[in-house]
C-alpha cells in the first residue's frame, strides 16, 4: 500500500504503448513514480520487484489478462494493492465481473479523462484496503 511519506508508485498495465504513454505523462505532471508493464506477466513481475501503491489495469491483454492478474494477486499475498481496471468493455457484466474482486477500487471506461483522476488515485491509496482481504471467489469466467 503506502510507501511512507515521498512520491506514490503506480503501475500501469495495458498493452497499448500509447495508452501507457499518455498516462505516464499524467501522472509525472502530478508527481507520480510510473512503471509500466504491456502484459499481465510483466505486471506481475514488476509488483513482486517493485510492489505499486496502485495499479492501474487493463482487462484484455496478451499472455494473462486482467482478470488473471487480479487472481494470481490474490494468490500471491498483494490482495492489498488497490487496483483501478480500465477496459474498452462497457458492458454492465464485464464491470459486476472484475468488481468482484476484493482490492478492485474503480472500473474506467476507455477513453476516459484525466480531469481528477490522480486526485482519485491519491483517495484510493491513502483510504487503503481491509487488512483481511475477503477470499477470492472461484475464477469468474473469461471476457
Amino acid at each position: 500500500m503506502d510507501n511512507g511519506k515521498g512520491p506514490k508508485r503506480l503501475l500501469i498495465v495495458d498493452d497499448h504503448a500509447g495508452i501507457r504513454e499518455v498516462f505516464i505523462f499524467h501522472m509525472h505532471r502530478e508527481n507520480f513514480i510510473v512503471g509500466e508493464a504491456e502484459d499481465g506477466l510483466e505486471a506481475l513481475t514488476l509488483v513482486e520487484r517493485c510492489r505499486p501503491d496502485l495499479i492501474v489495469l487493463d482487462l484484455m491483454m496478451p499472455k494473462l489478462d486482467g482478470c488473471g492478474v487480479l487472481k494470481r494477486l490474490q494468490e500471491r499475498g498483494f490482495g492489498d494493492i488497490p487496483v483501478i481496471v480500465m477496459t474498452g468493455f462497457s458492458e454492465v457484466f464485464a464491470r459486476d465481473t472484475v468488481m468482484t474482486y476484493p482490492n478492485v477500487v474503480d472500473y474506467l471506461t476507455k477513453p476516459f479523462p484525466y480531469d481528477g483522476l490522480a486526485q482519485r488515485i491519491r483517495d484510493f491509496i491513502d483510504k487503503g484496503l481491509p487488512v483481511a482481504v475477503a477470499p477470492q471467489p472461484e475464477a469468474p469466467p473469461a471476457l
